[in-house]
Order: C-alpha cells, then sequence, then structure tokens
C-alpha cells in the first residue's frame, strides 16, 4: 500500500524524533499548516514540500517514489572512480540495503550532527574572537560564513 505524501512526512518526522514545533521554527511552515498535511487535510504546494524536504535531508523522488532515471547509471559509474577505504565501502554497502525510510532516518541524523557541530564551532569562534551574536551576524552577512 502506498504512503500519502503526508503518512509519509509524518513518519519522517517522528522517526527522526522532531516536533512540529521544531518543523515550524525551522522552517517557518505553521504547526496548524503541518499538521493539515501530516493528517492529510491538505497537500504542500512544490515551494514548501522542498522546504520540508531539504530540512529532512529527504530527496523528492525517495518521497514520491520516482525512479532513478538512466542519468544515475552513468553518474553512479563515474563515483566508482572514487577511492574509497574497507570501512566505507562496507558503511556504503549496508546504507544501500536500507529501506527509503531509514534512510532518511540516517541522513536526518547525520544533519543533525553536522548542525551541531556546526553551532560548536560558531560557538568556539565566538568565543576565541571575543564576538556577541550580532557582531557575529555581522561577520556573516559580510563573509557570507
Amino acid at each position: 500500500m502506498l504512503l500519502s505524501i503526508g503518512d509519509k512526512l509524518k513518519y519522517i518526522r517522528e522517526s527522526l524524533e522532531i516536533t512540529q514545533k521544531q518543523v515550524s521554527i525551522e522552517t517557518g511552515i505553521n504547526s496548524k499548516t503541518l499538521s493539515g498535511y501530516e493528517n492529510n487535510v491538505s497537500s504542500p504546494d512544490l515551494d514548501t514540500l522542498r522546504s520540508l524536504l531539504i530540512f529532512y535531508g529527504m530527496s523528492a523522488d525517495t518521497v514520491l517514489e520516482i525512479p532513478p532515471a538512466k542519468f544515475n547509471d552513468f553518474k553512479e559509474s563515474k563515483c566508482n572512480s572514487v577511492e574509497y577505504s574497507e570501512d566505507e565501502k562496507n558503511l556504503i554497502d549496508s546504507y544501500r540495503q536500507l529501506s527509503d525510510i531509514k534512510k532518511a532516518e540516517i541522513r536526518g541524523k547525520i544533519k543533525g550532527i553536522l548542525r551541531t557541530t556546526q553551532e560548536q564551532q560558531i560557538k568556539e569562534f565566538r568565543q576565541k574572537n571575543g564576538l556577541n551574536m550580532n557582531q557575529f551576524s555581522q561577520l556573516e552577512d559580510c563573509y557570507e560564513i
């Protein structure tokens, strides 16, 4: 049985252990609107769906169940020329055996780890350089940090 987009969005969010309020804060999408999507009362427009998928670390073809294009075969053969360690090969092989939903969970967790790492690096940079948030934001705007 195929799940609706709303069911998939809800499953992904819950798998990532994120509340609707957190999604709302991060994406700017109203909590009631998110609830409507997840309860299949309404459907997100393309821009909103794109924002949600980016936030969750998901690809549209996974959520919309679009089969890979022929170009992916070419792209994959080009990627095979990269040298991977045995550990990386094992991780990739294990990842490929997971369901799309499990892959989404892993991407979400990695995204969270990277976000936390980046936030920690920003905090350390601010502390090291004696900057408050306003000063750091000005630097960010000037240098696209």
